[in-house]
């Protein structure tokens, strides 16, 4: 199945997190489902100062942004903006993450059990399912490359300039040709440390954006699709199996909601348009130099990334929940008008809808946020970047 086969690769991810000394699930091969590690006070300790120094780096870089002017601003203001809500999704996750666990293994047992029920022939299974399992391996094999890779980036970046904002680095004496042997080991014990800061960070965020979110979205679309195929052997007649199915389904995207809808979800979407925003204006603007410092390279990768998320996060997100709309109207259309029961069952069935705050994502919703960083980005190249402070350099 589709969430099965990136299994592995979640779990590599947390034994990569657990050789960085942060214990905090693990998966049984006897239950084939992830469980939680007993939390010990030492693991705690751990977690808080994790996110008690991410927290010291977007305060510096905040710090920097408004009072120092001998910084390339530009990439402080990326990077700080990118930290806070990746602070908020990593806090939710280290410190509460029995609801994301539990997301994982409803969607697991899902699979397993009730997926099957649907009776699919070999080779419309086969057809079907590939297409959907390659979304799900991209989801999940992109944030395993991304917790891996970006660390060691960053690490490169402060070696080429260790007093860079809004890293420890800036904290400390400046590393020079006047510095000393003391200062420079500050700096080399310093810099090891905030890698290790960065891969705890990073591996959990990944996991949930990669793996619970998109891959949980791309799952929960593949089942309806799924249900809707399924209609074309049963043309005139719906049993409670499909019902029921749906009903599932249901479920799953209520547990989704509830784990990511309050904050994670928001966070994720206001980090992800505004610097889509700021790096797509970084790119194409005729002032930015990209060998002005090393650092900035990172801004068309940004641009592109954010980029591909808003899409296809909120093409699958809408796609179920164009989807779940047309599979109800199928089934109240299939639905024999004697079985009075299983016609107010499918009456009561509700479209599927991926929610963040007070609203939900529907299929024109990628073109919203992508006209809206398409007219921002224009705003911001009319203006003249020198009139503003936060373009300054």
């Amino acid at each position: 199945m589709s969430f099965h086969s990136v299994v592995p690769v979640m779990n590599l991810q947390v034994k990569l997190l657990s050789k960085f000394g942060i214990q905090l699930i693990h998966f049984n091969p006897k239950r084939k489902e992830f469980t939680l590690t007993y939390s010990t006070f030492r693991n705690r300790i751990k977690i808080w100062i994790v996110l008690i120094s991410v927290a010291v780096l977007f305060f510096n870089g905040c710090y920097a942004i408004f009072f120092r002017e001998d910084v390339p601003k530009m990439f402080v203001e990326v990077f700080t903006i990118a930290t806070a809500p990746a602070l908020l999704v990593t806090w939710k996750v280290l410190l509460y993450p029995d609801p994301f666990v539990s997301c994982v293994n409803m969607m697991l047992h899902f699979e397993k059990n009730e997926f099957r029920q649907l009776g699919f022939p070999p080779h419309h299974e086969v057809a079907f399912l590939s297409r959907w399992k390659l979304g799900v391996r991209v989801c999940g094999w992109s944030a395993l490359a991304i917790s891996t890779f970006v660390p060691p980036g960053i690490m490169v970046i402060t070696l080429y300039d260790p007093s860079l904002p809004p890293f420890y680095g800036s904290l400390l004496p400046p590393w020079n040709d006047g510095a000393n042997l003391i200062t420079m080991s500050f700096h080399i014990v310093v810099n090891f440390y905030q890698t290790w800061i960065i891969y705890v960070f990073s591996i959990p965020f990944c996991l949930t954006v990669g793996h619970l979110l998109f891959g949980n979205l791309i799952s929960v679309t593949m089942y309806v699709t799924a249900l809707i195929r399924s209609f074309k052997y049963l043309p005139t007649k719906i049993t409670p199996t499909e019902i029921n199915f749906y009903q599932q389904v249901e479920i799953l995207v209520s547990h989704v909601n509830l784990c990511f809808r309050p904050s994670v979800l928001p966070a994720i979407l206001l980090y992800a348009v505004s610097a889509n925003i700021f790096c797509v204006y970084l790119t194409v603007s005729t002032k930015f130099d990209i060998q002005e410092h090393v650092g900035n390279a990172i801004f068309p990768i940004m641009a592109v990334e954010t980029s591909v998320a808003l899409l296809g996060f909120g093409l699958v997100a809408g796609l179920a929940n164009k989807r779940s709309t047309a599979c109800i109207d199928k089934m109240k259309r299939a639905v024999r008008s004697k079985l009075l029961d299983l016609r107010k069952i499918v009456n009561g069935l509700a479209p599927i809808k991926i929610r963040f705050g007070n609203n939900f994502i529907e299929v024109s919703t990628p073109l919203v946020t992508t006209g809206f960083c398409a007219k921002s980005t224009v705003r911001l190249l009319l203006l003249d970047p020198m009139d503003g402070f936060i373009f300054r350099n």
